[in-house]
This record gives structure tokens, sequence and C-alpha cells, in this order.
């Protein structure tokens, strides 16, 4: 009865393995290495840039400092067993805000997302604090505020995914990108 058990409980394993491979496509042969690169750089210049002067902004507004701005690589869609399908850039910063900075942060901060051409921004809710968003073209910007958690306003912005051709794959998984957007 165990081993019929064992079995069973092997085969249900097999049979969803099998479902999820037969679900990928395979080769992406639509996917110019040329263009997804070309592509995939220049939205990283344009989170870097972006997230480069909401940062240094929101500092001079929070009469505070930029504590932490970095950036990287993210894969997208997951493909089995190698890894992503597609890849982002995503750029983030933390700004302590001064003593003299009067709270709800956010609220200080719209302004400065209207300058940088940021449309659709929308406060918005998360657990423990509250958020203010928007895009600019392709970019997806996010400003949070935790109260209660410290003096500080964290950003968030990244790029849409882009397909890479599958051969590209494993070097985009493990593509560095060790400088600070904002030193």
């Amino acid at each position: 009865m165990r081993l019929a058990v064992w079995l069973a409980a092997g085969m249900a394993v097999w049979v969803v393995v099998l479902a999820l491979t037969a679900c990928d496509p395979g080769d992406d042969v639509d996917v110019d290495p040329a263009d997804a690169t070309v592509r995939l750089e220049a939205l990283r210049t344009e989170v870097r840039e972006l997230v480069a002067g909401l940062a240094t902004g929101a500092a001079a507004v929070l009469d505070g400092r930029v504590s932490d701005a970095t950036g990287h690589w993210e894969g997208c869609d997951s493909v089995f067993p190698e890894g992503h399908r597609s890849f982002r850039y995503r750029g983030s910063a933390r700004v302590e805000a001064g003593p003299a900075a009067a709270r709800p942060y956010l609220e200080a901060l719209g302004p400065a997302l209207d300058e940088v051409g940021l449309t659709d921004a929308t406060p918005g809710e998360r657990p423990g604090g509250r958020t203010l968003g928007g895009t600019r073209g392709e970019v997806e910007v996010r400003w949070s505020e935790l109260p209660g958690q410290g003096d500080y306003v964290l950003l968030d912005a990244s790029g849409p995914c882009v397909d890479v051709p599958e051969d590209e794959r494993a070097e985009w998984e493990g593509r560095p990108d060790p400088t600070p957007i904002v030193d």
C-alpha cells in the first residue's frame, strides 16, 4: 500500500513537470540580440537618470541626503531550468529627511514628480505606509513613505521587461551593475 502511494505521488510530480515544460515555447526566434541589448541598455540609462534626478531633488526638498541609490538587472519571466526569458533594469534610492522636514514627506515630493515629466501621478497605500508614483514613458516610478519606520522615503523605478535570445539568457542572469547611481 505504501509503495502504491509513493508511486502515485511520483507520477503526480512528473505530470506537473511535463505540463509546465509543455507550456514553454522554447527558442525565441523573433528576438534580435542587438535590438534587445540596445533597448535594455537605453532603459537602464533612462532609469538611472530618473532615479538620480528624483533622489537628489527629494534630498533638496526634504533638506536631507541620498543615503543609497543603486540599480540592478532582474529577470521577469521564468523559464525552467535556464532562468529567465526577459529582463528589466530596476533602480532604487533611499532619501533621509532632514530634521526640519515635515511629514507627510510624499506631499512635498509631488511637485518634483511633475517637474521630471511623470504622468498619472497617483497616491496609494501599502502595508504600513503610503505611496506616490507615476510613469514617464515606459518607466514606472514609485515613492514609499513608512511612518514610524524612520525619517526617510524610498524610491523604486523600473523599465519594462524585454525578451532576450535564449543563448544570451545566462549572460543577462549574471550581468553586473556595480556602480552607484548617486555618489
